[in-house]
């Protein structure tokens, strides 16, 4: 046999023998593998030899639970230890069985030796066995490479998986005031990521634990939402108003602090929505809509357009206004309009008996805002709700709607003064515009040459030509031209209807 004559050293593969009756290995003088207690073994060290999908069966000797535990494994003989691997070969009971038996023994047996609560301690009981089986494999001729998996009743508890709750209709809960339900939607991908601890408890139990788990978070979302305001829940679920933190942000953090403590379990992802309730829909509807109704005072022929919006529940309003049933939602904003009117006319009728003055009397307006509060209030108490007062339009008297012929010249007059003082508005800003572009100018000059007090001097003119421009701004002239029309031409109506 030419062949065996030549350099080992250099080959990936070695032909071992095994003496069977010492049980000893060696690669020298292989031509004595002809005798009959010796036996012949071919033992290569280029490649990893991979095992998958084998599985042991291990039993919880704490508390009885038995779970399978699956392995997949490769290796490698080592060059130049070779017979040691025949060696361990042939200590199995069965001279002549293959690596892979003597390996699956060795790894029954070193996990049936700590087997004791190794399901509460699973992360523990995995080092112990890998570190057990390099250290084994080590020392018997091999580079050896282990990956452990249980297997679960569910595997998608160890693969990822979603739990979705509140879709249907029949999950409502209460909050703080039981007369309020809300509903929400819950979804959240997650696994989970180690054995130890509490989840150990619930896997000895055979009960399924993806059920355990979405129980857990109903009670964790029943718990939490039974310590929330109505007004909370409604109006501060995305972005808090008065709290820390938004409703949607503390029961996402307790959902995630929670589950990890209880089932070692890694959200990925988590959505938490608001779902729509007959109540929420309602004050969607009224929340939506601008609303007028008129204010008269008959006697003396003053008619007001009111425009007001429902702008929020109460914080302490919830109660009673889902106490109320309008039907539809123009029915309850007819019956808001009525309730306003009718409060405010009282005061409106009131303040017109003593001090009617039309336009000439500016706090007239305050006192519509005024009387538009206090019929809020009224709002707030009937309906829960809270009103806002966005627009007021005095209504034109029938004197008023046709300016008497022998004024018409006074009125031109008036709109020829307010063109004239746009006009000298232009020219100031065009002037001062010219006088600052030329400061600038100077100023630019005055640095380049080093001259720090004149720079100086001319920032300060500049500052000066600024500052004289301040009050004299043309939004400011608009709101002032605004105002001479609006009141100016009011009063001159007004006088000529006295």
């Amino acid at each position: 046999m030419p062949s065996l004559q030549h350099d080992h050293s250099r080959k990936s593969e070695q032909i071992v023998l095994l003496d069977l009756k010492s049980e000893k290995a060696f690669t020298k003088r292989p031509w004595q593998g002809f005798m009959s207690t010796y036996a012949y073994f071919l033992v290569s060290t280029s490649d990893y030899h991979t095992v998958k999908g084998r599985v042991i069966e291990l039993q919880d000797m704490r508390s009885g639970g038995k779970v399978n535990l699956a392995f997949d494994y490769r290796l490698k003989c080592k060059r130049g230890e070779e017979h040691l691997v025949v060696e361990l070969i042939g200590k199995t009971e069965d001279p002549g069985a293959d690596l892979e038996r003597a390996i699956l023994r060795e790894i029954e047996t070193c996990a049936y030796h700590k087997t004791e609560n190794f399901l509460s301690n699973y992360d523990s009981f995995e080092r112990y066995l890998k570190d057990h089986m390099y250290g084994w494999a080590d020392s018997n001729g091999m580079t050896f490479e282990i990956h452990l998996t249980p297997q679960l009743d569910e595997p998608e508890l160890l693969e990822g998986f979603e739990i979705t709750l509140g879709e249907d209709k029949d999950w409502e809960l209460t909050t703080i005031d039981s007369r309020i339900p809300v509903r929400l939607s819950i979804s959240l991908h997650g696994r989970i990521v180690s054995f130890e601890g509490k989840l150990g408890d619930h896997l000895k139990t055979g009960e399924r634990v993806l059920e355990k788990i979405k129980s857990f978070v109903i009670s964790i979302s029943q718990e939490y939402i039974h310590t929330v305001s109505p007004e909370k829940f409604y109006m501060q679920f995305e972005e808090a108003v008065t709290g820390p933190a938004s409703v949607h942000a503390e029961l996402s953090a307790q959902i995630r602090e929670r589950l990890r403590a209880q089932f070692n379990l890694e959200i990925s992802a988590l959505t938490i929505r608001q779902k729509d309730t007959a109540l929420l829909q309602r004050f969607r509807n009224l929340t939506a809509a601008f609303r007028k109704f008129d204010l008269e005072d008959n006697p003396k022929n003053i008619q007001y357009k009111i425009q007001y919006h429902v702008e929020r529940v109460h914080k302490d309003g919830w109660a009673v206004f889902q106490s109320r049933n309008f039907g539809n939602t123009e029915n309850e904003l007819d019956a808001i309009s009525e309730n306003l009117r009718s409060h405010m006319k009282l005061h409106f009728d009131t303040y017109f008996a003593s001090n009617f003055q039309g336009h000439k009397d500016e706090a007239f307006n305050k006192h519509i805002d005024n009387i538009f509060r206090e019929a809020s209030l009224k709002i707030a108490e009937d309906f829960g709700l809270v009103v806002k007062l966005t627009a007021k339009e005095r209504m034109a008297s029938p004197p008023e709607k046709v300016a008497p012929a022998q004024t018409q010249a006074e009125i031109d007059m008036m709109m020829k003064d307010i063109q004239t003082t746009v006009e000298d508005h232009d020219r100031e800003i065009v002037a001062s515009r010219k006088v600052l572009a030329c400061l600038y100018e100077n100023l630019e000059t005055a640095k380049i040459a080093g001259d720090a007090t004149g720079a100086a001097e001319l920032e300060k003119l500049i500052q000066e030509e600024k500052k004289k421009n301040e009050g004299n701004s043309f939004a400011q002239k608009q709101q002032a031209l605004d105002s001479h029309v609006k009141y100016g031409t009011g009063r001159f109506l007004a006088d000529q209807n006295q």
